[in-house]
């Protein structure tokens, strides 16, 4: 298997590319807007009908409980969910954690199934509300 961020291919005609990050340290800057923590990708689409999984997993030491984060297309927000209707002011998210018991530090794993429909480069990140 391609682990080393080289491409797998042939696997029902399509391509596989696995990047991975040992460690990334990010600061909030307590602005409750998003920030991007580093971890980035950029890909180009061999076809305009292919689509893309974005998939982030890891770990993050929090001042408080709960922690949103992101998923961007070229800078803009994909995979959030829907405005609540009971309060429009919070921020719309790819996925939330939270830590328990005063731990400070919880997993996180997010995912979402992407339509790009083009074969232009995009870069996707994943951004922290903090």
């Amino acid at each position: 298997p391609a682990i080393d961020g080289s491409a797998l291919t042939g696997l029902a005609g399509g391509t596989i590319v696995k990047i991975a990050a040992d460690e990334i340290t990010a600061v909030s800057d307590g602005s409750g807007a998003f920030q991007n923590i580093g971890l980035e990708v950029s890909i180009a689409m061999a076809s305009a009908s292919n689509k893309i999984l974005l998939l982030a997993t890891g770990s993050v030491a929090t001042l408080g409980t709960a922690f949103a984060m992101r998923f961007t297309e070229n800078n803009t927000p994909v995979g959030i969910g829907d405005t609540p209707s009971s309060n429009t002011a919070r921020p719309r998210v790819s996925f939330k954690g939270m830590s328990s018991n005063g731990n400070r530090s919880a997993t996180f794993a997010g995912s979402c199934i992407l339509s790009p429909n083009s074969t232009a480069n995009s870069t996707y990140r994943v951004q922290h509300n903090n």
